[in-house]
């Protein structure tokens, strides 16, 4: 449906390694990249706090390789 209006495919379908949302990216007919999510975690103030490095590595537990110009 989004190719069909005009958007071009980026990145996806995955799954994020953190939050664990379904994802998949978009460029829209302006230009800009749009993320539509579902399925994220449930969190609140008794979720255990964790830390890891941000890079390619960190975006995608599933899913195509993160394109080379993704994070730009």
């Amino acid at each position: 449906w989004l190719a069909a209006k005009g958007y071009n495919s980026v990145w996806g379908v995955g799954r994020h390694i953190l939050g664990s949302q379904i994802f998949d990216y978009w460029w829209d007919t302006s230009g800009f990249m749009c993320e539509h999510y579902a399925d994220g975690d449930l969190v609140n103030e008794t979720t255990p706090i964790g830390r890891g490095l941000a890079g390619d590595e960190s975006l995608v537990v599933w899913g195509p390789d993160v394109p080379s110009t993704f994070l730009d």
